[in-house]
């Protein structure tokens, strides 16, 4: 009686697979997959049949193994898979990225894209932070999540805007030790004194130099630190205090 109930259970289990799936020793459904790359049906010693887009290759024991074909449907190379375009002169296949099924290009460019992207210049690209429903497919983004606002179709994040102060353009006003450039929050790191929200740092600590209000490292080979042109020689301004002092006392002279 209990092998009867336990050879049910196990019947039950098998239904439950997908075709696609095989039964393992502790009763879970395992993608074929998973185990043999390109599988498409399988038992829990062989796959024996392969997915489309797969060189399917006899072994022992009714088992096969299957070659990827490198986006061609078939060996015969004549076509390609979805989401891919044909390559003539190379005889290739190229994959086009998030693109819809038949909307690729010969240029390897997309026409239509996948649900939750949107078309930009030949390319698809993810409605990331999108409030539902809120993601044109030709436009991107118009409204995303709290903490994000849309700027050309794409959601960024409001970062270290302070509450509140984060529009449709972007942050408005930035959390301290934070300065405002472009709608986006950038830390002030790295300044001497006083960092404006609008302006940024206006001096730098010691081997650091001020670009538009960030502080920008040195290069290594700065001993006596830098500007925005270079490295400052200390040599040189030591030589042209001599030269100057020598010209005053030339000049004395007459």
């Amino acid at each position: 009686m209990h092998s009867i109930v336990i050879l049910f259970l196990i019947s039950l289990s098998v239904a439950d697979c997908d075709n696609n799936q095989y039964l393992n020793d502790r009763g879970d459904c395992l993608e074929c997959d998973g185990v043999y790359p390109g599988c498409n049906s399988c038992d829990s010693t062989k796959c024996t049949s392969c997915k489309p887009g797969y060189k399917q290759i006899s072994l022992e024991n009714a088992a096969v193994s299957c070659e990827y074909l490198d986006g061609f449907t078939s060996e015969d190379k004549t076509s390609c898979g979805s989401g891919f375009i044909q390559n003539s002169n190379s005889n290739s296949c190229e994959y086009c990225l998030n693109c819809a099924a038949d909307s690729c290009d010969s240029q390897n460019k997309c026409t239509k894209c996948l649900p939750d992207y949107f078309l930009k210049d030949g390319y698809c690209y993810s409605c990331y932070k999108c409030k539902s429903e809120k993601c044109s497919s030709t436009t991107g983004c118009t409204e995303c999540e709290n903490g994000y606002y849309s700027k050309d179709g794409f959601c960024n994040s409001c970062g270290a805007c302070k509450s509140d102060k984060c529009g449709s353009s972007g942050c408005t006003e930035c959390e301290d030790g934070y300065y405002l450039k472009d709608g986006y929050c950038t830390r002030c790191e790295n300044c001497e004194g006083e960092c404006s929200n609008s302006e940024g740092c206006a001096v730098c600590e010691f081997h650091y130099y001020e670009d538009e209000g960030k502080c920008l490292r040195c290069s290594l080979s700065c001993e006596e630190g830098c500007d925005k042109t270079g490295c400052i020689d200390s040599n040189s301004a030591s030589l042209s205090f001599i030269s100057l002092a020598m010209i005053i006392v030339f000049i004395s002279f007459f």
